[in-house]
């Protein structure tokens, strides 16, 4: 009974350490340029006075909202199906939001799907997509809003992005913007091929090896010459070799080439040469059961060949995309594990700016 009322209290304590949210809109042209549209945003603020710093959160996929909502069930071709373990639903950005906020940050979460999407009222899975080239502009005007309202933006702006959104996090990465982070984040590296396309060329290197069919290699099912470099390989330290680990060794063996472009899409930078140029501090995790994840040991590379030593790379056995567990295809909410290793991260780099986070 005793512990009960103590975790109470700490709810009831962290709750009352946040200011009540700054909720307002900002308005953006419409992809065609023809129309403004409508946006809507949060800022949420520590109680007592801030670190100083600010957050701000963009989501992955085409669109997001500003809690980055999974819910527990959507329709799919005219049926309602699972999406989460439990069936609840997940909002990974009001997770990460607080817990920042509880830590003296000033947070910004937003959506970018427009108010007039009637499609994604009662769903955030069914809203209508937006061009890549158009979701940077937009969160670069996102940007900009938090900048208008927080000064802590306008100088020691920290920016978190998912997926999709680490790319649109580095294209907004500007002279105010002091650390990244990265979560799963896609193109984060040069990359030439699609990661359905580098992870099968993993699989057809396990497949032939794989005696108990489990799609990955077990120390007794890798290959001999390989044996001595296993630790270096399994990356996530899981006791198995997945096909993304073998896909990023068979990328060092120059198997699969850079990209030779200047630009991931037309005004969008390589993130990866956005962290080289701007020497920016930047913390990627990374899922051990996601593909994406092919391009931690690239992103490590780059960090050795330029000497970043302020670009830490990080796996979390077990999780996936959504740096969450998976069961039967269906996925958790995030690891708390790797929320307080964001919080951690950002303090970090709070007390050592100028300097590098650790």
């Amino acid at each position: 009974m005793q512990r009960i009322v103590i975790l109470i209290a700490t709810l009831v304590s962290a709750t009352l350490a946040r200011a009540e949210p700054e909720q307002f809109d900002f308005v953006h042209p419409s992809p065609e340029g023809s129309a403004t549209r409508t946006y809507a945003a949060r800022i949420d603020r520590p109680a007592d006075d801030s670190n100083g710093y600010a957050v701000l959160l963009i989501g992955g996929g085409s669109v997001s909202d500003a809690d980055w909502t999974v819910p527990g069930r959507s329709e799919l071709a005219g049926e309602m199906v699972g999406v989460t373990i439990d069936g609840e639903t997940t909002r990974d950005a009001a997770t990460i939001g607080d817990a920042l906020v509880d830590a003296g940050f000033v947070v910004m979460r937003w959506s970018s799907i427009h108010a007039g999407d009637e499609l994604a009222r009662d769903d955030p899975a069914l809203a209508r997509g937006i061009p890549f080239v158009y979701s940077v502009e937009l969160t670069r005007a996102a940007r900009d809003a938090f900048r208008e309202r927080a000064p802590e933006a306008r100088e020691r702006l920290i920016l978190i992005g998912h997926s999709l959104g680490a790319p649109r996090a580095t294209a907004a990465a500007d002279d105010g913007v002091v650390g990244l982070v990265f979560l799963a984040g896609a193109y984060t590296s040069r990359t030439k091929e699609k990661p359905s396309e580098m992870r099968e060329q993993g699989a057809a290197f396990i497949r032939p090896k794989d005696y108990d069919g489990d799609g990955t290699l077990s120390p007794r099912e890798t290959p001999e010459h390989l044996a001595g470099l296993f630790d270096t390989i399994d990356a996530d330290g899981d006791e198995r070799l997945r096909d993304w680990e073998i896909s990023t060794l068979l990328r060092a063996a120059a198997k699969t080439p850079d990209d030779d472009s200047q630009e991931l899409r037309p005004g969008v930078p390589w993130p990866s040469d956005v962290i080289r140029d701007q020497r920016l501090p930047t913390l990627a995790l990374f899922g051990g059961l996601d593909p994406i994840s092919i391009h931690g040991g690239w992103l490590q590379n780059l960090a050795a060949a330029e000497r970043l030593e302020a670009l830490r790379v990080e796996y979390r056995a077990g999780l996936g995309h959504q740096l969450s567990r998976e069961q039967d295809g269906l996925i958790g909410p995030i690891d708390p594990g790797v929320v307080d290793r964001i919080v951690a991260w950002c303090g970090a780099l709070v007390e050592s700016e100028p300097a590098q986070a650790e």
